[in-house]
C-alpha cells in the first residue's frame, strides 16, 4: 500500500545547499511548517507501507529486544540487592559471634 502527501523541504543551518542540490545530502521533509530551518522547496512524498504481517513481525522483534534489555537491567538490580543483603547479613553474623 502506498500513501502520497505534499510536504515542505527544509535545510538546517549546518547543511550546505550545494550538497543538497547535488544529491550528496537530503533535505529535511516535513508536512508542517518548521520555523527553525530554512524552507527551500516542496516535495511530493510517496511512502510504501510494509504489509501488516511485516510491521507486526518488526514490532514483535523490537519488543523482544526491549524485554531482554529490561530483564538484564532487573537482574542487575536484583544482584545488587542480594549482594547488599549478603554483606549486611555477614556484618550481623560477625557482631553476634
Amino acid at each position: 500500500m502506498q500513501v502520497t502527501f505534499n510536504a515542505f523541504a527544509y535545510k538546517a543551518d549546518w547543511q550546505n545547499m550545494a550538497d543538497i542540490e547535488s544529491g550528496k545530502e537530503m533535505p529535511f521533509i516535513w508536512s508542517f511548517e518548521e520555523l527553525s530551518h530554512q524552507k527551500i522547496g516542496t516535495a511530493v512524498v510517496t511512502v510504501t507501507l510494509f504489509a501488516k504481517e511485516e510491521r507486526n513481525s518488526t514490532e514483535l522483534h523490537q519488543l523482544n529486544e526491549k524485554l531482554e534489555k529490561v530483564r538484564g537491567e532487573n537482574q542487575q538490580r536484583e544482584n545488587d540487592i542480594l549482594d547488599r543483603i549478603s554483606k549486611l547479613s555477614a556484618l550481623n553474623y560477625e557482631v553476634v559471634s
